[in-house]
């Protein structure tokens, strides 16, 4: 009898650990999960550089991205993009997108949305400047896309990616009306 007067939960925990079947010193490998290509949330953001028609100087801002991966090919998601010059000449950018990869290694994506611009102009020197500009319009982006790293063992792809990104599109605005393009240049992270 292995129970008996003065034996504790203790003392029974370390019998079951002795009188166990020894170790054959092997041990199975554990199956890995397999990923499956279907519906998941798809994230991403970056940092972004770009030019624009209606700027001199280049801006810098981040992108963010939201959605759905439908599945290892196609995706459908909002982008959203804020950029900025030292705080004088402000972008932002919503657009709805939809793009496809190519061999885990190219993604090509375009989509509709609404862009805003302002610049603000700062006299320093009493003469007067240049008013304020704001405008306001849709645009047609575009995106081609290098995945960096793509990993295959998890259930979502995580991976790196560099892109290049254009838009083009119309305008209205208190000084000006008319066809705007911009392009640039984002890095970021996404998961997929």
């Amino acid at each position: 009898m292995l129970w008996g007067p003065g034996m504790n939960a203790l003392t029974l925990a370390a019998v079951t650990l002795l009188t166990a079947a020894p170790s054959t010193g092997t041990t199975e490998p554990q199956a890995e999960t397999p990923r499956v290509d279907g519906l998941r949330g798809r994230f991403a953001v970056g940092v972004m550089g770009a030019m624009g028609s209606d700027q001199g100087l280049p801006s810098f801002g981040l992108s963010l991205q939201l959605g759905a991966q439908l599945n290892d090919t196609w995706a459908v998601y909002a982008q959203l993009e804020g950029s900025s010059l030292l705080f004088f000449y402000n972008v932002g950018s919503a657009a709805l997108m939809a793009d496809a990869t190519f061999a885990d290694l190219i993604t090509v994506g375009a989509g509709v949305g609404y862009v805003t611009s302002n610049r603000h102009t700062v006299d320093l020197s009493g003469l007067g400047g240049e008013p304020d500009r704001n405008m306001q319009g849709v645009q047609v982006p575009l995106r081609v896309q290098l995945n960096l790293g793509p990993t295959t063992s998890s259930a979502l792809r995580h991976r790196f990616f560099i892109a290049a990104e254009g838009a083009a599109g119309f305008v209205r605005g208190n000084d000006t009306n008319g066809l705007i393009y911009s392009a640039g240049v984002s890095l970021g992270y996404a998961l997929m």
